[in-house]
């Protein structure tokens, strides 16, 4: 009323505040007063509470007193049935015994109202403490396997996840053991087989043509400009590998090096915190994380598109190689291998509508990890899991059998708000 220069309202706004602060004083004298008849004092304390819950200068306030009101209201009530159950009636001086209960029921009630108002706080305190930090970075999977270790643990935070994975004990009823023949990789070969390959490529870069391997069925495209070649021992093992997963009907693709990617990358997203209630309760605010993008080794699609169209929503399953020098049979949560699965992983399935890819982490030899997400009914509500093989073929089924069988999308993994939600995004 001042702002709005209303001299009539801001008087009447006076007075109003003043009566009820007047309210307050007599309702007090009325329960000195009352002395000791408890009818009295009930209503008295009544009365105090309402002028209190009036002269309230804000709505936070009044809405606190106003349970103070309900329960004086629901004392005085509970009194007059009980005296009405025996029979006696509220009458003066029944007395002091009465009196102390209202006293002691007073007091329980504002140690109730301390002990909530404590509770919210420490709420607030907490969520405050487990917000993420307002820092848009972003990670790669290389990366996170060497020299950002730190930003990959507090993606690991920020999306609720645990780390290292929990070990999946999943086996599928309907999984036979696979009798047909393996796939390993000779490692022993993979200098000869590089250096083939590196003179493949020379020839390529002097007739400014790609190169097609006939002999096992993959194109090697034209590499993007941005992106460096790699590791030779790796890469000599790509068109084996896809040779194999073809013959077994696979529609596999080498992408180790950008071939055929927009911008060299297959998956570039950003990752956001996963949500303290059911993910479809609507309203909820996120955190948002970091930039996740980079690619695997060598992916599987699905049969959805056309050749050569290799975008992320079509991968059903992304393979990182790494020699045995690299990933050893001993299970080392902390190897660089595990993060830049794991964040290959994390950048296929933020919310992905289509599938829920896994990454098979092997070195084509003995060692050979599935990751994978799982969805709970139960907080948090994605999490990630691994589950060790030691045949590459057995490996491939558990995906085939276990994983594809639902192939439930993971929609609500690492997404940002709904706009027709009503939901937020903080910094």
């Amino acid at each position: 009323a001042e702002a709005g220069g209303d001299a009539a309202r801001v008087a009447e706004a006076k007075v109003g505040v003043a009566e009820a602060k007047v309210g307050v004083a007599e309702a007090k004298v009325g329960v000195a007063e009352a002395g000791g008849d408890a009818a009295r004092v009930a209503e008295a304390k009544v009365g105090v509470a309402k002028a209190e819950w009036q002269a309230a200068p804000g709505e936070k306030e009044k809405d606190r007193l106003w349970t103070l009101v309900q329960s004086a209201q629901a004392a005085l009530e509970a009194l007059h049935a009980a005296t009405q159950h025996h029979g006696l009636g509220l009458q003066p001086g029944t007395g002091e015994t009465a009196t102390l209960q209202w006293q002691l029921f007073m007091e329980e009630q504002r140690e109730q109202e301390r002990k909530r108002e404590k509770r919210d706080m420490q709420i607030f305190a907490a969520l405050e403490a487990s917000r993420p930090p307002s820092v848009h970075g972003s990670i790669t999977p290389s990366s996170a396997a060497q020299g950002r270790e730190n930003e990959f643990y507090n993606l690991i935070d920020q999306m609720g996840l645990s780390w290292p994975p929990e070990i999946s004990d999943m086996k599928c009823d309907d999984q036979p053991e696979e009798t047909s023949a393996n796939f390993s990789f000779s490692w022993k070969t993979a200098s000869e087989l590089s250096t083939h390959l590196e003179e493949l490529s020379v020839a390529d870069e002097d007739s400014g043509a790609t190169t097609s391997h006939a002999d096992s069925g993959l194109v090697v495209e034209e590499e993007a400009s941005q992106v460096q070649n790699a590791d030779a021992r790796e890469a000599a093992s790509y068109h084996h590998l896809c040779a194999y997963l073809k013959g077994k009907g696979f529609n596999a693709r080498v992408v180790a090096n950008g071939q055929g990617l927009p911008n060299g990358l297959l998956f570039s997203t950003y990752a956001h915190s996963m949500r303290l209630q059911v993910p479809k309760v609507k309203g909820q605010t996120v955190y948002a994380g970091m930039r996740v993008y980079g690619r695997t080794d060598v992916v599987i699609l699905d049969d959805l598109g056309k050749e050569g169209d290799v975008r992320r929503q079509r991968v059903k399953l992304g393979i990182e190689v790494k020699p045995p020098d690299k990933i050893g049979r001993t299970d080392d949560a902390q190897n660089p291998a595990n993060r830049e699965a794991a964040t290959q992983l994390i950048g296929l399935n933020i919310n992905n509508m289509r599938h829920s890819p896994p990454v098979l982490l092997t070195n084509l030899s003995k060692v050979h990890w599935v990751f994978y997400i799982s969805d709970h009914e139960e907080y948090p509500w994605f999490r990630m899991a691994r589950k060790k093989f030691t045949r590459f073929i057995d490996a491939m089924q558990f995906i085939e059998k276990c994983i594809w069988a639902s192939d439930k999308p993971h929609y609500d993994f690492g997404r940002g708000a709904s706009p027709t939600g009503g939901e937020s995004i903080s910094a």
